[in-house]
């Protein structure tokens, strides 16, 4: 069984936002279907709807047909979040795959194949993991079918290559859940899959390339060069509210808040508006310190967002935007609606929680360091480093502090700086502290980065050592793609 911490190491957004928004990319040779993917690719999803009510006498037609109305629900369900939609889906869903399943195409089961995987895509975002996994089963057993039918057919590479990087991105202490399914995946095949893809499909080498830059984000540690393409690629796409939502994401996580700071003031009004976008406007004020207008970004996204992942962070963000605005008692408010309001699936929740459960506030100033460097204003965090007295700290944040100052000169590339100050934090953080292990991790990448695989299989092996802090699932997965990468280059 893959439960939930199975499959919570995959940024679930990234990854399945990543997917919808590139398949729905392509370009077909029936007009009312290229004029569909187009819409669904703009967010106006009610008028790709419409434009499929077009008949269709082949068959093929009416599984690409069935394939995009698949295509354009998993869109609104992975944005949205809506639970009173998915319940409507679940129905619908079902009736698509009889219809499918009805049909006498030869390439039936690969779009069975495709529509196992929206539905397991779903049913992720949704938080039903053993039904999702059920699914991705389903989908990795008719697409081998289908394969070991017709190993020619070409689109189904992209599912090939999709499902060997979910597949294959699972940590190793759930192995023997995929063993137990009997699935099996690898990410360089996966990889190899697309790129193979790439250069064959030519009606579909836009939505090739995405997917490998797709590859590339998730599976390195060097998403400069994933980011820089997907930048490439918004300059011909600007108005596609998706494709920005999905750049403002990877440049956030990027820690290029001063960029997406710019772009936010700049920015021109819409009129589809996807309600995240306002979380990541939160976000992004507040770690640049612009705490008033973080407050009516992250409230617009609470009002406005239908689901619930993100609410309870987006609270907990508000609260401390109070505190550190010197108001107590709202900051007191919105903490006691953050514990009543969302979930915690999601990272970023579960910190909150965790956060609000304490029986104290963490330090203010490393606080604010933290979101400062994560958003990229060194400046800022520079200045504030200034204010903090290392002898009035006690042991756990004067670990934290020298993490801080790792991961400060570790993002601006001051590599040697970084190096010392990870293993003083090594040295003075408790086994249970995510920032020791993230220490290790993060050592194990500049090892790598200069060439020096034993120290960086030492700290990758290190990370192991540590159990029950924050974030464990994806600083052990991200543990795991780096020893694979270090193997693979030997």
């Amino acid at each position: 069984m893959i439960n939930r911490k199975a499959v919570k190491y995959v940024s679930i957004y990234s990854l399945l936002f990543f997917y919808a928004v590139f398949s729905s990319n392509q370009i077909f040779a029936h007009k009312t279907f290229d004029q569909a993917y187009a819409q669904i690719f703009n967010y106006n999803l009610s008028q790709a709807r419409q434009t499929l009510q077009h008949p269709f006498n082949l068959s093929h037609d009416k599984a690409l047909k069935i394939y995009l109305l698949s295509l354009t629900d998993l869109v609104e369900l992975l944005v949205s979040e809506d639970i009173t939609k998915y319940e409507i889906w679940k129905e619908i869903a079902a009736l698509r795959e009889k219809q499918l399943e009805d049909l006498n195409y030869t390439h039936k089961q690969y779009y069975q194949a495709e529509l196992a995987l929206h539905r397991a895509f779903v049913k992720l975002r949704f938080r039903e993991e053993w039904a999702a996994a059920l699914q991705l089963n389903k989908a990795y057993r008719l697409i081998k079918k289908h394969q070991s039918d017709y190993p020619d057919h070409i689109p189904q590479l992209k599912t090939i290559g999709i499902l060997n990087l979910i597949i294959g991105m699972v940590p190793e202490q759930y192995n023997w859940a995929l063993q137990l399914i009997g699935m099996e995946g690898d990410i360089d095949h996966g990889l190899n899959c697309i790129a193979k893809f790439s250069q064959t499909q030519h009606d579909q080498v836009s939505e090739a390339n995405w997917l490998m830059i797709m590859g590339s984000w998730l599976t390195s540690k060097n998403k400069t060069k994933a980011l820089l393409q997907l930048e490439t690629l918004h300059e011909s796409y600007s108005s596609s509210p998706l494709l920005e939502l999905l750049l403002a994401m990877l440049q956030s996580k990027m820690h290029q808040a001063p960029t997406l700071l710019s772009d936010f003031e700049a920015k021109r009004d819409s009129d589809v508006i996807i309600p995240y976008i306002f979380y990541i406007m939160g976000q992004t004020y507040f770690q640049g310190g612009f705490y008033h207008k973080a407050i009516n970004a992250y409230t617009q996204f609470i009002n406005l967002y239908k689901g619930s992942t993100h609410i309870k962070d987006a609270h907990y963000k508000v609260g401390l935007c109070y505190w550190f605005l010197r108001n107590k008692t709202k900051m007191l408010n919105h903490f006691a609606t953050a514990k009543k309001n969302g979930n915690t699936y999601h990272e970023a929740d579960k910190h909150a929680a965790r956060q609000l459960e304490a029986l104290q506030l963490p330090h203010l100033m490393l606080t604010k360091i933290r979101y400062a460097t994560d958003g990229g204003f060194f400046e800022t965090a520079a200045k504030l480093f200034t204010q903090i007295n290392i002898d009035s700290l006690n042991k756990i944040d004067l670990a934290h502090f020298h993490y801080r100052k790792a991961r400060f000169h570790h993002l601006q590339h001051h590599n040697t700086t970084a190096l010392s100050y990870y293993k003083k934090t090594i040295e003075k953080a408790p086994m249970n502290a995510y920032f020791g292990a993230n220490a290790c991790l993060q050592l194990a990448y500049i090892y790598m980065d200069l060439g020096d695989k034993v120290s960086a299989n030492f700290y990758l092996k290190k990370v192991r050592t540590y159990q029950g802090y924050e974030y464990e699932n994806s600083i052990k997965s991200k543990a795991k793609l780096a020893q694979n990468k270090i193997k693979s280059n030997k």
